[in-house]
């Protein structure tokens, strides 16, 4: 649409206001609505700033307000112009089946993560448990070392000892033929009584 025939359609309309009723004009766009109602325009494209008539019969009036769908796209109106375009978003059909199906199978995934999670937590329960037991055997060996330790050193301190002499045995030089310690004299009364009891008690 030229310059000249817009200014044509722009009289029209005004005389259509004037008298207060629709008139048939020629516009650069039209398209239906989804209710089936026919929708012109003098722009190149359906654009905000753009003015909107609906076509009833040829005869054309401004568009009401409101959200006209047309060509897949929302058209939102006021005071018979385009203030905003949206477009339209498909929805996607449900299949029923396919749903159920989806839901059937998250339920198992869920139950199974249940089902898993106990039984990671029982494993750890028996980990730790027996992590402690380790711990405690560790310590029983540590003392069982120490007391090794320590019957080690007894058992040295008894070795180093000197031994005792033989019962009855006067072989030993620092014995008398009578069986007694050659410096007998010299020992005290319990010097006496323990050599006696060490070498002729039963």
């Amino acid at each position: 649409m030229n310059k000249t025939d817009k200014i044509l359609e722009a009289a029209k309309r005004i005389l259509a206001k004037l008298n207060g009723e629709p008139v048939a004009v020629k516009f650069a766009k039209e398209g239906t609505t989804s209710d089936g109602v026919k929708v012109v325009t003098e722009a190149d494209d359906w654009s905000v700033g753009a003015e909107v008539f609906v076509d009833v019969d040829g005869l054309v009036s401004p568009a009401p307000d409101g959200e006209h769908t047309i060509d897949k796209l929302i058209l939102v109106v006021k005071d018979g112009k385009i203030e905003e375009v949206k477009e339209v978003v498909d929805e996607i059909p449900v299949d029923a089946e396919l749903e159920a199906a989806i839901e059937t199978a998250l339920s198992a995934v869920v139950k199974d993560r249940d089902k898993y999670a106990a039984e990671l937590t029982a494993k750890n329960e028996a980990i730790q448990k027996l992590a402690a037991d380790i711990a405690a055997k560790d310590q029983e060996i540590t003392n069982l070392k120490a007391q090794n330790i320590t019957l080690s050193k007894q058992i040295g301190s008894i070795q180093d000892a000197p031994a005792a002499p033989a019962k009855g045995k006067n072989s030993d030089p620092e014995l008398g033929a009578d069986g007694r310690p050659k410096n007998w004299s010299k020992l005290n009364a319990q010097e006496r009584v323990l050599w006696t009891l060490n070498n002729y008690s039963n």
